[in-house]
């Protein structure tokens, strides 16, 4: 059985869940009180962490990565498109 090592802070976390949960950068920010650019770092860390772009622009507006579309959660259940 391999091994996996995984080394994310709870910020992280926190920005990840929120920006899984489909709010933008801008409302990730306002909900966990810290600026644009805080949340910018950190989803540049979250993407180097991941190996993936996790969130692509389109236009105005983002959309999630392909890869990101097929992750799951709580068990078999897909992430839904924001």
């Amino acid at each position: 059985m391999s091994s996996l090592h995984v080394s994310l802070t709870i910020l992280q976390l926190q920005v990840l869940d929120s920006l899984l949960g489909g709010r933008s950068v801008t409302q990730t920010g306002d909900e966990l009180g810290l600026t644009q650019s805080a949340i910018s770092h950190t989803l540049r860390l979250l993407r180097r962490h991941f190996a993936d772009e996790l969130l692509v622009r389109r236009g105005r507006g983002t959309s999630w990565s392909h890869r990101r579309a097929t992750w799951t959660v709580a068990g078999d259940r897909k992430v839904p498109d924001s």
